[in-house]
């Protein structure tokens, strides 16, 4: 996770960005469940965000690709969900997450 240069700022943690997307998997589980269907051997996804100091989801990438059906999914319900604020402009962090069966 890259959390800036800025000495003394508030910025986004790891486990910030653990709790936000714990409570993201229920919004994120019809994503995950047609990624699966799609692809049975499918176990999980590496989603990689960059949010802004406001705390919005900015961009995203699952499994390191911007356009796929999952990828496309996921960005859209994370565009509904808050990151705290910070001082940095922009943070990038990763996640993985499991897919249930």
């Amino acid at each position: 996770m890259d959390e800036g240069d800025e000495k003394g700022s508030r910025r986004l943690t790891q486990q910030q960005v653990e709790q936000v997307m714990h409570g993201a998997q229920k919004p994120l589980a019809p994503c995950l469940v047609q990624a699966r269907r799609r692809d049975p051997d499918m176990l999980q996804a590496t989603v990689e965000v960059v949010v802004d100091g406001q705390g919005r989801v900015l961009a995203s990438r699952v499994n390191s690709k911007r356009y796929s059906p999952l990828s496309r999914c996921v960005h859209g319900m994370l565009r509904r969900i808050r990151f705290p604020r910070s001082d940095v402009r922009r943070t990038v962090a990763s996640f993985t997450l499991g897919i249930p069966d």
